[in-house]
Protein backbone atom coordinates (compact mmCIF):
# COMPACT_ATOMS: atom_id res chain seq x y z
CA UNK A 1 0.00 0.00 0.00
CA UNK A 2 1.15 3.42 -1.23
CA UNK A 3 1.27 6.54 1.16
CA UNK A 4 -1.62 8.99 1.82
CA UNK A 5 -0.80 11.45 -1.40
CA UNK A 6 -3.71 13.90 -2.16
CA UNK A 7 -4.39 13.71 -6.20
CA UNK A 8 -1.77 15.86 -8.06
CA UNK A 9 -4.26 18.60 -9.04
CA UNK A 10 -4.14 19.26 -4.89
CA UNK A 11 -0.65 19.79 -5.01
CA UNK A 12 1.44 22.47 -4.92
CA UNK A 13 5.19 22.13 -6.28
CA UNK A 14 8.81 23.30 -4.39
CA UNK A 15 11.61 22.66 -6.34
CA UNK A 16 14.63 21.69 -4.81
CA UNK A 17 18.50 21.57 -5.02
CA UNK A 18 19.37 18.21 -2.91
CA UNK A 19 21.16 16.26 -3.63
CA UNK A 20 23.33 18.19 -5.84
CA UNK A 21 23.71 20.70 -2.92
CA UNK A 22 26.76 22.89 -3.51
CA UNK A 23 29.29 22.38 -0.57
CA UNK A 24 28.94 25.92 -0.04
CA UNK A 25 24.94 25.61 0.38
CA UNK A 26 24.55 24.45 3.61
CA UNK A 27 20.23 24.41 3.75
CA UNK A 28 17.13 24.56 1.73
CA UNK A 29 14.67 26.13 4.11
CA UNK A 30 10.96 24.77 3.32
CA UNK A 31 8.83 28.14 2.34
CA UNK A 32 6.52 29.45 5.34
CA UNK A 33 3.76 28.40 2.48
CA UNK A 34 4.15 24.51 3.02
CA UNK A 35 5.23 24.13 5.82
CA UNK A 36 8.91 24.44 8.09
CA UNK A 37 11.63 23.37 8.57
CA UNK A 38 14.82 22.57 6.23
CA UNK A 39 16.86 20.10 4.48
CA UNK A 40 20.86 20.63 5.83
CA UNK A 41 23.78 19.66 3.68
CA UNK A 42 27.49 18.86 4.96
CA UNK A 43 30.65 18.14 2.56
CA UNK A 44 32.95 16.16 4.56
CA UNK A 45 36.23 15.54 3.82
CA UNK A 46 36.47 12.41 2.35
CA UNK A 47 34.06 14.00 -0.35
CA UNK A 48 30.59 12.02 1.27
CA UNK A 49 27.51 14.45 1.51
CA UNK A 50 25.74 14.57 4.73
CA UNK A 51 22.15 15.41 4.22
CA UNK A 52 20.03 15.94 7.21
CA UNK A 53 16.26 16.54 6.50
CA UNK A 54 13.86 17.47 9.03
CA UNK A 55 10.49 19.42 8.11
CA UNK A 56 6.50 19.37 8.18
CA UNK A 57 4.60 19.58 5.40
CA UNK A 58 1.27 21.49 6.19
CA UNK A 59 -0.32 20.85 2.94
CA UNK A 60 0.29 18.13 -0.33
CA UNK A 61 3.29 19.01 -1.97
CA UNK A 62 5.49 17.80 -5.03
CA UNK A 63 8.99 17.93 -4.00
CA UNK A 64 11.00 18.10 -7.20
CA UNK A 65 14.89 17.81 -7.20
CA UNK A 66 17.16 19.49 -9.16
CA UNK A 67 19.58 17.47 -11.59
CA UNK A 68 22.10 15.90 -12.14
CA UNK A 69 21.66 12.53 -10.53
CA UNK A 70 24.91 10.99 -11.15
CA UNK A 71 25.14 9.68 -7.74
CA UNK A 72 25.33 6.55 -5.24
CA UNK A 73 24.09 6.76 -1.90
CA UNK A 74 22.32 5.71 1.59
CA UNK A 75 18.78 7.03 2.68
CA UNK A 76 16.91 6.35 6.03
CA UNK A 77 13.81 7.14 6.78
CA UNK A 78 12.92 7.48 10.33
CA UNK A 79 9.44 8.88 9.59
CA UNK A 80 6.98 10.25 6.91
CA UNK A 81 6.08 8.32 3.94
CA UNK A 82 6.47 9.62 0.25
CA UNK A 83 5.81 8.29 -3.81
CA UNK A 84 9.21 8.82 -5.80
CA UNK A 85 8.89 9.14 -9.68
CA UNK A 86 11.61 9.34 -12.34
CA UNK A 87 11.72 9.61 -15.85
CA UNK A 88 13.18 6.14 -17.76
CA UNK A 89 11.80 4.29 -14.39
CA UNK A 90 8.97 1.66 -14.85
CA UNK A 91 7.40 1.62 -11.86
CA UNK A 92 6.47 4.18 -8.56
CA UNK A 93 9.30 3.49 -5.69
CA UNK A 94 7.68 3.81 -1.85
CA UNK A 95 9.83 5.50 0.82
CA UNK A 96 8.10 4.14 4.34
CA UNK A 97 9.13 4.92 8.16
CA UNK A 98 12.20 2.15 9.30
CA UNK A 99 13.09 1.60 5.49
CA UNK A 100 17.32 2.29 4.75
CA UNK A 101 17.95 1.41 0.93
CA UNK A 102 20.99 2.16 -1.17
CA UNK A 103 20.47 4.10 -4.47
CA UNK A 104 21.81 4.80 -7.21
CA UNK A 105 21.13 7.27 -9.87
CA UNK A 106 22.99 6.51 -12.84
CA UNK A 107 21.09 8.73 -15.69
CA UNK A 108 18.12 10.71 -14.62
CA UNK A 109 16.66 13.91 -15.88
CA UNK A 110 13.86 14.34 -13.48
CA UNK A 111 13.31 12.87 -10.35
CA UNK A 112 9.92 14.09 -8.00
CA UNK A 113 8.30 12.49 -4.85
CA UNK A 114 4.90 13.25 -3.76
CA UNK A 115 4.00 13.91 -0.30
CA UNK A 116 1.06 14.07 1.84
CA UNK A 117 0.92 17.06 5.36
CA UNK A 118 3.22 15.31 7.55
CA UNK A 119 6.57 15.51 9.80
CA UNK A 120 9.71 14.11 7.48
CA UNK A 121 13.08 12.89 8.97
CA UNK A 122 15.62 11.59 6.47
CA UNK A 123 19.41 11.08 6.62
CA UNK A 124 21.33 10.68 3.24
CA UNK A 125 24.71 9.75 2.66
CA UNK A 126 25.82 10.64 -1.26
CA UNK A 127 29.00 9.90 -2.80
CA UNK A 128 30.31 9.26 -6.29
CA UNK A 129 30.83 5.08 -7.38
CA UNK A 130 34.53 6.01 -8.15
CA UNK A 131 35.05 6.95 -3.76
CA UNK A 132 32.97 4.24 -2.54
CA UNK A 133 35.15 1.68 -4.69
CA UNK A 134 38.27 3.07 -2.91
CA UNK A 135 37.46 1.59 0.54
CA UNK A 136 37.24 -1.75 -1.08
CA UNK A 137 40.00 -2.05 -3.75
CA UNK A 138 39.66 -5.13 -5.73
CA UNK A 139 36.58 -6.39 -3.83
CA UNK A 140 34.35 -8.77 -6.58
CA UNK A 141 31.85 -8.47 -4.24
CA UNK A 142 29.74 -5.04 -4.41
CA UNK A 143 26.22 -5.36 -3.58
CA UNK A 144 26.52 -1.46 -4.35
CA UNK A 145 27.29 -2.26 -7.78
CA UNK A 146 23.19 -1.49 -9.70
CA UNK A 147 24.46 -0.23 -12.88
CA UNK A 148 23.81 -3.34 -14.40
CA UNK A 149 20.10 -3.98 -13.17
CA UNK A 150 17.98 -1.65 -15.06
CA UNK A 151 19.54 0.53 -18.00
CA UNK A 152 18.08 3.84 -16.68
CA UNK A 153 16.60 5.09 -13.74
CA UNK A 154 16.72 5.44 -10.05
CA UNK A 155 17.29 1.75 -8.28
CA UNK A 156 16.98 0.91 -5.27
CA UNK A 157 18.01 -1.71 -2.94
CA UNK A 158 16.01 -1.84 0.27
CA UNK A 159 16.57 -2.62 3.85
CA UNK A 160 15.23 -1.80 7.18
CA UNK A 161 16.63 0.47 10.03
CA UNK A 162 18.33 -1.62 12.48
CA UNK A 163 18.87 -0.69 16.21
CA UNK A 164 22.38 -0.44 15.06
CA UNK A 165 22.33 1.89 12.36
CA UNK A 166 19.31 3.80 14.41
CA UNK A 167 21.81 4.67 17.48
CA UNK A 168 24.12 5.81 14.64
CA UNK A 169 21.80 8.02 13.53
CA UNK A 170 20.25 9.37 16.51
CA UNK A 171 24.03 10.25 16.97
CA UNK A 172 24.26 12.20 13.48
CA UNK A 173 21.06 13.98 14.19
CA UNK A 174 22.36 15.38 18.03
CA UNK A 175 25.85 15.56 16.87
CA UNK A 176 26.69 17.48 20.09
CA UNK A 177 30.68 18.83 18.57
CA UNK A 178 31.56 22.48 16.45
CA UNK A 179 34.19 23.57 13.95
CA UNK A 180 36.77 20.62 12.92
CA UNK A 181 35.55 18.43 16.07
CA UNK A 182 32.09 18.28 14.36
CA UNK A 183 33.34 17.57 11.07
CA UNK A 184 35.63 14.31 12.48
CA UNK A 185 32.33 12.94 14.02
CA UNK A 186 30.10 13.67 11.34
CA UNK A 187 32.43 11.83 8.98
CA UNK A 188 33.13 8.72 11.14
CA UNK A 189 29.46 8.19 11.78
CA UNK A 190 28.30 8.84 8.37
CA UNK A 191 30.99 5.66 7.53
CA UNK A 192 29.73 3.83 10.47
CA UNK A 193 26.56 4.04 9.26
CA UNK A 194 27.33 2.82 5.36
CA UNK A 195 29.31 0.47 6.59
CA UNK A 196 25.83 -0.90 8.44
CA UNK A 197 24.07 -0.75 5.47
CA UNK A 198 26.56 -2.11 3.19
CA UNK A 199 26.47 -5.44 5.39
CA UNK A 200 22.45 -5.60 5.20
CA UNK A 201 23.18 -5.58 1.73
CA UNK A 202 25.49 -8.25 1.65
CA UNK A 203 23.09 -10.33 3.83
CA UNK A 204 19.59 -9.41 1.55
CA UNK A 205 21.21 -9.97 -1.79
CA UNK A 206 19.85 -13.72 -1.97
CA UNK A 207 16.49 -12.37 -0.95
CA UNK A 208 16.06 -9.88 -3.16
CA UNK A 209 16.80 -12.32 -5.63
CA UNK A 210 13.98 -14.51 -4.65
CA UNK A 211 11.84 -11.16 -4.43
CA UNK A 212 12.30 -10.35 -7.81
CA UNK A 213 10.35 -13.54 -8.54
CA UNK A 214 7.22 -12.79 -7.10
CA UNK A 215 4.58 -11.33 -9.35
CA UNK A 216 4.45 -7.57 -8.63
CA UNK A 217 1.14 -8.10 -6.82
CA UNK A 218 2.22 -10.25 -4.89
CA UNK A 219 5.12 -8.64 -3.80
CA UNK A 220 2.93 -5.78 -2.86
CA UNK A 221 0.76 -7.29 -1.25
CA UNK A 222 3.53 -9.09 1.16
CA UNK A 223 5.44 -5.61 1.58
CA UNK A 224 1.98 -4.71 3.04
CA UNK A 225 1.72 -7.09 5.07
CA UNK A 226 5.45 -6.13 6.63
CA UNK A 227 4.33 -2.90 7.15
CA UNK A 228 0.77 -3.54 8.74
CA UNK A 229 3.27 -6.00 10.89
CA UNK A 230 5.66 -3.25 11.73
CA UNK A 231 3.09 0.01 12.25
CA UNK A 232 1.74 -1.32 15.57
CA UNK A 233 3.72 -3.64 17.27
CA UNK A 234 1.54 -3.70 20.44
CA UNK A 235 -1.53 -5.11 18.74
CA UNK A 236 -0.34 -6.33 15.85
CA UNK A 237 -2.84 -8.95 13.63
CA UNK A 238 -2.67 -12.38 14.22
CA UNK A 239 -1.74 -14.61 10.72
CA UNK A 240 -5.81 -14.85 9.46
CA UNK A 241 -6.37 -10.83 9.98
CA UNK A 242 -2.93 -10.13 7.95
CA UNK A 243 -4.06 -12.63 5.42
CA UNK A 244 -7.35 -11.13 5.29
CA UNK A 245 -6.48 -7.52 5.10
CA UNK A 246 -4.03 -8.01 2.13
CA UNK A 247 -6.13 -9.90 0.49
CA UNK A 248 -4.77 -13.53 0.71
CA UNK A 249 -5.43 -16.44 2.03
CA UNK A 250 -3.08 -17.67 4.95
CA UNK A 251 -0.61 -19.97 3.15
CA UNK A 252 -0.18 -18.01 0.38
CA UNK A 253 0.44 -15.09 2.28
CA UNK A 254 3.31 -17.03 4.13
CA UNK A 255 4.82 -18.18 1.03
CA UNK A 256 4.86 -14.94 -0.43
CA UNK A 257 6.25 -13.57 2.49
CA UNK A 258 9.16 -16.28 2.85
CA UNK A 259 9.97 -15.72 -0.39
CA UNK A 260 10.21 -11.42 0.41
CA UNK A 261 11.80 -11.35 3.86
CA UNK A 262 13.17 -14.98 4.17
CA UNK A 263 11.52 -15.90 7.11
CA UNK A 264 7.80 -16.24 8.53
CA UNK A 265 5.66 -13.14 9.03
CA UNK A 266 5.47 -14.15 12.92
CA UNK A 267 9.15 -14.91 12.69
CA UNK A 268 9.56 -11.32 11.56
CA UNK A 269 7.19 -9.87 13.66
CA UNK A 270 9.04 -11.49 16.66
CA UNK A 271 12.43 -9.93 15.24
CA UNK A 272 11.01 -6.47 14.75
CA UNK A 273 9.35 -6.44 18.07
CA UNK A 274 12.68 -7.31 19.86
CA UNK A 275 15.16 -5.48 17.87
CA UNK A 276 12.36 -2.22 18.74
CA UNK A 277 12.37 -2.66 22.71
CA UNK A 278 16.47 -3.25 21.95
CA UNK A 279 16.48 0.49 20.95
CA UNK A 280 14.13 2.21 23.30
CA UNK A 281 16.53 0.76 26.15
CA UNK A 282 19.64 1.64 24.01
CA UNK A 283 17.93 5.31 23.97
CA UNK A 284 17.31 5.34 27.69
CA UNK A 285 13.53 5.66 27.24
CA UNK A 286 12.17 3.07 28.88
CA UNK A 287 12.55 0.40 31.73
CA UNK A 288 12.28 -3.53 30.81
CA UNK A 289 9.09 -3.53 31.73
CA UNK A 290 7.73 -0.96 29.74
CA UNK A 291 9.65 -1.95 26.91
CA UNK A 292 8.22 -5.45 26.88
CA UNK A 293 4.73 -3.97 26.59
CA UNK A 294 5.27 -0.79 24.26
CA UNK A 295 6.35 -3.85 21.54
CA UNK A 296 3.99 -6.36 22.57
CA UNK A 297 4.81 -8.71 25.08
CA UNK A 298 2.07 -9.36 27.84
CA UNK A 299 4.89 -10.91 29.90
CA UNK A 300 7.87 -9.15 30.71
CA UNK A 301 9.40 -12.49 32.01
CA UNK A 302 9.02 -13.86 28.52
CA UNK A 303 10.10 -11.01 26.90
CA UNK A 304 13.71 -11.52 29.06
CA UNK A 305 13.61 -15.35 27.93
CA UNK A 306 13.58 -13.90 24.52
CA UNK A 307 15.30 -10.79 24.14
CA UNK A 308 18.27 -13.07 25.94
CA UNK A 309 18.37 -15.58 23.46
CA UNK A 310 18.01 -13.26 20.46
CA UNK A 311 20.87 -10.77 21.86
CA UNK A 312 23.29 -13.16 24.35
CA UNK A 313 22.56 -10.94 27.35
CA UNK A 314 19.78 -9.65 29.73
CA UNK A 315 17.55 -6.54 28.81
CA UNK A 316 18.56 -5.04 31.99
CA UNK A 317 22.00 -5.04 31.07
CA UNK A 318 22.09 -3.37 27.84
CA UNK A 319 25.67 -2.70 27.19
CA UNK A 320 25.46 1.20 25.90
CA UNK A 321 22.73 4.12 26.66
CA UNK A 322 22.56 7.11 24.59
CA UNK A 323 22.50 10.15 27.10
Amino acid sequence: MGPPVAAEENMITLRLSPPSLPPESKAVHIPASVGKGCIRSAALASGIQLLVMDYTLDRPTRLEYAPPYKSTGFSFCLSGNSRIHSNGHGRDLIVRPGQSALNCCPDLDALWEDMAPQRVIRLGIMMNQELLDSFVPGSQDRPWDLTGMAPKGLIRREGRITPAMKVVILQILNCPFHGITRQLFLEAKALELAAYQMAQCLETCPLHRKMDRLRPGDRERAMQAADLLSSDLETAPNLCDLARSVGMCRSKLCHCFRLAYGVSPFEFLRRNRLETARNHLAQGRMNVTEAAYAVGYSSPSYFTKAFKKQFGHLPGRFPEKIR
